[in-house]
C-alpha cells in the first residue's frame, strides 16, 4: 500500500532570492545560509546536475527562502558576493618590488597578504650549481622566511 503525502505549506511561502546556472554556484552560498540558520531549499539542482545543458530551459538553479527570510537572506547574499576588504597601504608597494605574493595568512593576526623574500642572485646561482652538480634540485630544501605586512611578524614554513 502507498501512502501519498502532500507537501508542507512550507514551499508555499518561499521567495527565490538568487539563481546560476550550475549547483556547483551555489553549494558555498546554502552553506552561510545554513551557518545564519536561515532556512532555504533548491530547486532544480538534482535535474541539472543530471543534464547540465537543460540548465537555461529550467531557469538555473534557483536558492529560495521562506517570506519571512527573505529581507536577512538578502543581505547574506550581498555580504557574500561583495569583494573582500584589501589590507593593501600606500607603503606596501616596497612590498610588492623586494617580496613575492602568497596566498596564505598570517598565524598572529590572520591579515592577507603574505609576502615572501623574493630569491637573491647568490642563493638561486648557487642553488642552481649544486643541482647541476648533484642531479638533485635543493630548492625543495630551502626554507623561505614568511612576513606579514600587517603586523610584520615573521616565520618559516
Amino acid at each position: 500500500m502507498l501512502l501519498f503525502v502532500s507537501k508542507p505549506d512550507f514551499d508555499k511561502t518561499m521567495v527565490t532570492i538568487y539563481s546560476c546556472s550550475f549547483p556547483s554556484e551555489v553549494y558555498p552560498l546554502v552553506a552561510r545560509l545554513e551557518v545564519e540558520e536561515i532556512p532555504c531549499t533548491l530547486a532544480n539542482d538534482t535535474m541539472i546536475s543530471i543534464d547540465p545543458l537543460i540548465s537555461n530551459a529550467l531557469g538555473g538553479v534557483r536558492l529560495n527562502v521562506p517570506e519571512h527570510f527573505e529581507e536577512r537572506a538578502r543581505e547574506v547574499v550581498k555580504e557574500f558576493f561583495s569583494p573582500a576588504a584589501t589590507t593593501y597601504k600606500p607603503e606596501d608597494i616596497v612590498w610588492k618590488t623586494d617580496y613575492d605574493e602568497v596566498n596564505s595568512w598570517c598565524p598572529q593576526c590572520e591579515a592577507y597578504p603574505v609576502y615572501v623574500k623574493k630569491f637573491s642572485f647568490g642563493k638561486s646561482a648557487l642553488a642552481v650549481i649544486l643541482t647541476l652538480i648533484h642531479g638533485i634540485s635543493v630548492f625543495f630544501f630551502m626554507s623561505r622566511l614568511h612576513y606579514c605586512a600587517s603586523c610584520a611578524h615573521q616565520w618559516k614554513r
